[in-house]
């Protein structure tokens, strides 16, 4: 896999709860949202 082929970003749908959810452990472990991921 070449550099190229990676932006640095992907997009997702994920329901209200899970995204709460992961927000919130991310908030626990100190880190972003995105960080976490």
């Amino acid at each position: 896999m070449s550099r190229s082929q990676f932006k640095g970003s992907f997009n997702i749908r994920i329901g209200r709860k899970l995204h709460r959810k992961l927000a919130m452990k991310a908030a626990d472990e100190g880190l972003g949202l995105n960080e976490a991921v």
